[in-house]
């Protein structure tokens, strides 16, 4: 005679793991289409310089951190030492060594390190720039941009909506030969791109 081997899954464990699977496909796709939404944020706090920096990370608003010293701005860069990797400030750039000044005693004398300071990683720190917004503001007319994109809208909806009352009216309706493909081609031009009904 033989024996009825176990389930591997009870009905409550295959309920579970379905839920956190439909869950984690959910959450997936959720994300997909919000990560656009948050990268145009994030690139609408960003300044100009690091839109042109290849370097700067990508992820969030960052500016390469400076130091003043003997009225210049110096920029920081991540040096490997003897003693491990410091930030520094660049003061003489060359290609075979280059002078730092330390930020943290900038009365000590200036360190010089051998080799291209171009290999050199810059240090960066979060620098959002809040005030791209109300420069977007003053320099376009956004009530205007926000009236004229509602009056498209507006009159656009209104004349998609009141066209559907008539077509789907005529076709509850009337009867009439060709009734069913005409309404597969209505339904064909709806659901399809513009660039595929041309």
């Amino acid at each position: 005679m033989a024996t009825r081997s176990a389930p591997v899954f009870t009905f409550r464990q295959r309920d579970l793991v379905n839920s956190i699977l439909i869950t984690g496909i959910a959450v997936f796709v959720l994300a997909t289409f919000i990560a656009p939404l948050g990268y145009m944020f994030t690139t609408a706090l960003k300044s100009t310089e690091q839109m042109g920096d290849s370097g700067a990370p990508w992820y969030w608003p960052f500016s390469r951190k400076t130091i003043e010293y003997q009225g210049k701005d110096l920029e920081l860069l991540q040096v490997p030492l003897e003693d491990g990797l410091r930030e520094l400030a660049i003061l003489k750039k060359t290609t075979t060594q280059t002078t730092f000044v330390d930020p943290q005693n900038l009365d000590a004398e200036p360190i010089v390190w051998q080799g291209n300071w171009r290999k050199l990683s810059p240090v960066y720190v979060s620098d959002p720039q809040w005030q791209n917004f109300k420069k977007a503001w003053d320099d376009l007319n956004f009530p205007l941009l926000f009236r004229n994109s509602m009056l498209i809208a507006g009159f656009g909806t209104f004349g998609a909506v009141l066209s559907a009352i008539f077509v789907s009216y005529g076709f509850a309706r009337f009867n009439f030969r060709g009734k069913n493909l005409l309404f597969l081609i209505l339904i064909a031009t709806i659901i399809l791109p513009v660039q595929a009904t041309l």
